[in-house]
């Protein structure tokens, strides 16, 4: 496992989440930890352009996951319209 410079600075660790879930060898695990935390951002309650250019690549990394769950919300494919019947 390792962190993926293409992410940048968001959704490394949720992309080590999804190694450690995809990995066949038992060391490699992820937990869930209750801890207080406190973000120290400035982005006004909304996420930078860079999150999701990092969103797009986690979502190619994995295509065989329609959502992936993150700290801040869950990545969802864009669906496509169906074409109309002719």
């Amino acid at each position: 496992m390792s962190i993926d410079r293409r992410l940048g600075w968001h959704l490394w660790g949720t992309d080590l989440c999804l190694q450690a879930r995809a990995s066949r060898d038992p060391r490699d695990q992820a937990h869930i930890v209750e801890a207080p935390l406190f973000h120290n951002s400035s982005t006004a309650w909304s996420l930078p352009e860079a999150f999701h250019a990092s969103a797009q690549v986690l979502l190619d990394k994995y295509p065989a996951l329609e959502r992936i769950p993150t700290l801040c919300g869950e990545l969802q494919r864009s669906r496509r319209p169906q074409q109309a019947l002719a």
